[in-house]
């Protein structure tokens, strides 16, 4: 691996959750960067205002009109965008088809360096032995049809990166995060099974819980770009001292409007019914019962099982550690948008 300074880098899902701290992060670490944004995006309400180091470009990567000249004249691709709402096909076609498309247009212009964002998501965490450590090495999900939609397309899309690199002179780094929280983001689907808007179900009170606080993301994809892999590389980012369930919703509580009361059944019991539901679906009812996300075995265990994380593997290969710790990184939660702001210094 070798170090080199980067010309222009050109960041999909820049409007994103992520993707404005990227953008921010980037900027202020002095890499010129182009941001790209949906058609019709209102320049006065981008976060970052106008610096000399940032281009703003308007390209729908479900079409590959203009993606092209979108894309000319970047060194590097950080690609973030993906789709995270909605059914199977308009995820496909926001993430999948998306990526297609710009790769397409990379291979046009001749942009051979790339940035990927993957997820926790892809890995298979059920074949991970309880209280055993979740690194870059665990096995990748081998069912995808057992898995929700976003997983689902986002093993497609890695899938596809990875295709992609096997080209001799691309060059690619994905990063896998764990769940990204931050300002706006803090109760998410890792603290429970929404049964009722008012009831979540949660397996396990002291599990730990991976998650990576939005601006160390931001950070550690900063860091990437003053890599050059001499063989595509992927790391997983998550925090130092990851909170229990527990610690992390006691917190987090007094600070989000949603506040449904969580029911605690404990893994073991949990995932028992998970299991007893799932064979009853299976034998009796064909599969017909429709269960809510993570009442399934895969995402059950996906998001509930009891798990270690590390981030060494990212400390080694960019000189990466998280800069926000838990529980600082709450101070900084009801931020005002001053943290993706390039007219104005990054909190202390």
């Amino acid at each position: 691996m070798t170090h080199e300074r980067d010309g222009v880098v050109l960041v999909s899902g820049a409007t994103g959750f992520l993707g404005r701290h990227v953008v921010a992060a980037a900027v202020r670490a002095g890499h010129d960067v182009r941001a790209m944004v949906r058609p019709g995006t209102d320049p006065a309400k981008l976060p970052w205002g106008e610096h000399a180091q940032l281009e703003t470009v308007q390209a729908d990567l479900r079409s590959r009109r203009d993606l092209r000249a979108a894309v000319d004249g970047a060194e590097t691709v950080v690609h973030l965008a993906a789709t995270k709402t909605g059914d199977f096909a308009s995820r496909f076609a926001g993430t999948v088809v998306a990526t297609e498309n710009l790769l397409d247009a990379m291979d046009g212009v001749g942009v051979r360096r790339l940035v990927h964002c993957s997820t926790f998501s892809v890995y298979r965490a059920g074949a991970v032995p309880v209280g055993g450590v979740l690194d870059e090495t665990s096995p990748l999900e081998d069912d995808p049809l057992q898995r929700d939609p976003y997983a689902q397309v986002k093993l497609i899309q890695e899938e596809m990166v990875r295709r992609w690199a096997d080209t001799p002179g691309r060059e690619l780094t994905v990063l896998r995060p764990g769940l990204i929280y931050g300002p706006g983001e803090l109760w998410h689907a890792l603290l429970g099974v929404e049964v009722l808007p008012s009831l979540w179900l949660r397996a396990g009170w002291r599990t730990t819980l991976p998650m990576a606080w939005v601006e160390n993301v931001a950070d550690a994809f900063v860091c990437a770009l003053g890599q050059r892999p001499l063989a595509p590389v992927t790391v997983n980012i998550v925090d130092d001292r990851l909170p229990s369930v527990g610690r992390y919703a006691r917190a987090v509580r007094p600070m989000v409007d949603t506040r449904p009361r969580l029911v605690l059944l404990g893994y073991p019991l949990m995932r028992t019914l998970v299991q007893a539901v799932a064979s009853v679906n299976h034998s009796l009812l064909q599969g017909r019962l429709k269960l809510p996300g993570g009442l399934s075995p895969a995402p059950f265990e996906a998001r509930f099982r009891p798990l270690r994380y590390t981030n060494d593997r990212a400390r080694e290969a960019f000189g990466w550690s998280p800069r926000v710790a838990f529980p600082a990184s709450l101070e900084r939660a009801t931020d005002d948008g001053s943290l993706v702001r390039l007219d104005a210094p990054p909190a202390p």
